[in-house]
């Protein structure tokens, strides 16, 4: 039968045993080292209670100096980093011989205004615009490219966008939409959306004798 024995972190081997017989086997442990970081809000100053993730062990947060410390840390270890009004950055391939320090960008709101909406829901699409040379490049996962049920009472609210350029769209069922319109985004923004309603057309169809087909 097959017994798996793990090799450091994440590393796992395969050895045959035949039926009815013994064999050893030799495990080698990576202990890894400390890595140390600090995590940096978007105007550079140390952020507390950020939450760093890795893709082996526990997660921790930063202390009030805004400094982490991951023990027992391996080389191809992924790192997700991200605070409450910031974007989540993901770290690859980190030197450990070093301090790592993280600067997370500020995450912008989008308030919307929906008119003609005749107080009903409806649902909200974000797609990236062509982007100014001030844009950040930075993606927002989760936001784009995703139809979004917030619209409500003539409102939305969505948070978590990076500072830069969308094309929105709204959609009210029944109603009609408004939109794509191009929305920068460099701050938290409040933009007004008119909704065009929807208009039905009847077509008749006819043969070469008038009578309807």
């Amino acid at each position: 039968r097959d017994v798996e024995r793990s090799r450091g972190l994440g590393d796992v081997y395969k050895r045959q045993v035949a039926p009815g017989t013994s064999a050893s086997t030799e495990v080698v442990l990576q202990v890894g080292v400390t890595l140390r970081g600090i995590v940096l809000d978007h105007r550079g100053q140390a952020l507390a209670d950020a939450e760093v993730d890795r893709s082996f062990g526990a997660s921790v947060k930063t202390n009030a100096l805004g400094h982490f410390a991951l023990p027992h840390f391996q080389k191809k270890e992924v790192l997700d980093v991200r605070a409450a009004g910031h974007l989540e950055r993901e770290y690859e391939g980190v030197a450990v011989d070093e301090l790592l320090r993280v600067q997370l960008e500020r995450s912008v709101t989008l308030r919307g205004v929906v008119r003609g909406a005749l107080g009903r829901p409806g649902t909200v699409y974000i797609a990236p615009a062509s982007r100014r040379p001030d844009a950040s490049r930075t993606p927002c996962y989760g936001m784009i490219y995703e139809w979004h049920d917030v619209v409500r009472g003539d409102r939305f609210e969505l948070s978590g966008f990076s500072m830069s350029d969308f094309e929105v769209t709204v959609r009210i069922p029944g109603v009609g939409r408004a939109g794509p319109m191009r929305v920068e985004m460099r701050d938290d923004v409040e933009a007004v959306f008119e909704v065009v309603p929807n208009r039905e057309v009847t077509v008749v169809v006819r043969d070469d004798l008038g009578q309807v087909v």
